[in-house]
């Protein structure tokens, strides 16, 4: 885990119902986001919660093409409830 995604998911939590920007990728990072994938996204994660699930209940991802189409802005907003770390 990366403190470039900790510091996005913390940013996130921190405006819960705020599209942020986080820059251009390839478009698969937005689906390994939604499939649980990067762990910072999954900190505050019940033990015993899919993944997948988890990510899918707290956080909408979406992207847009760039104009040549190879990558795209990934857009990410948290929708959770802010639970405390132990």
């Amino acid at each position: 885990m990366t403190q470039k995604w900790v510091d996005i998911v913390d940013a996130l939590q921190a405006n819960p119902g705020q599209w942020a920007t986080l820059g251009v990728f390839s478009p698969g990072a937005a689906t390994k986001i939604r499939r649980g994938k990067y762990p910072a996204f999954l900190r505050d994660m019940p033990e015993g919660f899919d993944p997948q699930e988890w990510v899918t209940a707290n956080y909408e991802v979406t992207t847009r093409r760039t104009g040549d189409g190879d990558r795209s802005e990934l857009y990410v907003r948290y929708v959770g409830v802010k639970r405390s770390r132990k």
